[in-house]
């Protein structure tokens, strides 16, 4: 514990953010919402865990105007926010006061609820944590460190806590088929991929880029890549808002990987065709992302060995069989045989220059 001047100082909690996006001490501004959302936590617990403990009514007067939670420091190791929750006090102090001592138990309460999942204050938790991490890629962590407790937060781990209770927030890009539209209400309704059959309304009044409502009546078994922000509750979800709506081409190459991930063992005619490699798939998707977007958009079929096959358009045989296991492919362009390493970026500009791009 810190003291200093007028101001009483909790122990630093630290929240260490990992990820490539978090490297060299870099946070994108969209996830600076979690301290405000924690700030707003862990004062609202505070001041339940002070009226249960003092058999209080209510908190005393100006309990949330003097705590308040600082930035004290910004450190290497990813990205390490330290924060410190700070006590304006009328003279020095060397000891918390019953105020502070319930914010200290309430910052203590939320780690440990993180790590455990197990906390007498749920109900204040968990409306919280619906936003808290929204913005977290599935391969990314926030990691709280406070008096000796560790906890790690992710998105797994929100759906854990939240999922099957009373939901979470998630800010994503869901790709998926418009299989209903209602032109009175102006929603519409999509089955997403790779869950096939999970359906999400859409209110379009929520869209904030109007100009997509003018190819509203164009959807209709259209598949369309959707981002905003999501509530997810068990298999049912809905959306808070959404920023965009891209109408894809039938061949599009991020919907087609992913609504291939959703195929069953026997998924063919001979009733014996393993899955897709997932891990292969979800790397080809990333390396696409990264270093593919100007390839001429192919057919791409699944092949009874669970790897992929690609057919372009062309007067002559052009294709190419992809092993999933390595990315490497193995390129055929009427007599001539190719071999590519998907893995690489040097591949992929060797296979655009092989069989053409649709970038004019």
């Amino acid at each position: 514990m810190e003291h200093e001047g007028p101001f009483y100082k909790s122990e630093r909690l630290d929240i260490r953010y990992s990820g490539e996006r978090f490297s060299n001490m870099s946070m994108p501004l969209n996830m600076l919402g979690d301290l405000t959302i924690i700030n707003d936590m862990i004062l609202e617990l505070a001041s339940e865990i002070y009226k249960k403990e003092h058999g209080a009514r209510r908190v005393p007067k100006h309990f949330k105007e003097n705590h308040e939670l600082t930035l004290s420091s910004i450190t290497k190791g990813s990205t390490v926010l330290g924060i410190t929750m700070s006590e304006r006090l009328a003279q020095q102090r060397f000891e918390p006061t019953d105020e502070m001592a319930s914010v200290e138990s309430a910052i203590s309460e939320i780690v440990n609820y993180i790590g455990t999942g197990s906390s007498d204050y749920e109900s204040i938790i968990i409306p919280r944590l619906k936003s808290l991490g929204s913005m977290l890629k599935d391969e990314e962590d926030m990691t709280f460190r406070y008096m000796g407790k560790t906890a790690s937060y992710n998105q797994n781990v929100r759906k854990n806590l939240l999922g099957e209770k009373s939901g979470y927030q998630t800010y994503d890009t869901l790709y998926g088929k418009v299989t209903e539209v209602d032109t009175e209400k102006r929603s519409f309704k999509v089955s997403t991929v790779p869950e096939n059959g999970k359906r999400i309304d859409f209110n379009l009044k929520n869209i904030q880029d109007t100009s997509q409502k003018a190819e509203f009546g164009n959807l209709l078994q259209k598949n369309v890549m959707i981002t905003g922000s999501f509530m997810v509750k068990g298999n049912s979800m809905e959306n808070e808002s959404v920023d965009s709506i891209l109408i894809l081409d039938d061949l599009d190459v991020d919907y087609r990987l992913r609504e291939l991930l959703d195929l069953k063992p026997g998924w063919g005619e001979r009733g014996d065709e393993p899955p897709l490699n997932h891990d292969g798939v979800e790397s080809l998707i990333s390396k696409y992302d990264e270093f593919g977007s100007d390839l001429r958009l192919p057919r791409i079929y699944p092949t009874p060995n669970g790897n992929l096959q690609f057919e372009w358009d062309s007067e002559g045989l052009m294709e190419m069989e992809l092993d999933l296991s390595t990315l490497k492919g193995t390129i055929f362009i009427e007599d001539d045989e190719f071999t590519v390493n998907l893995d690489s970026g040097e591949g992929w500009i060797e296979l655009i220059g092989k069989v053409g791009t649709d970038v004019e």
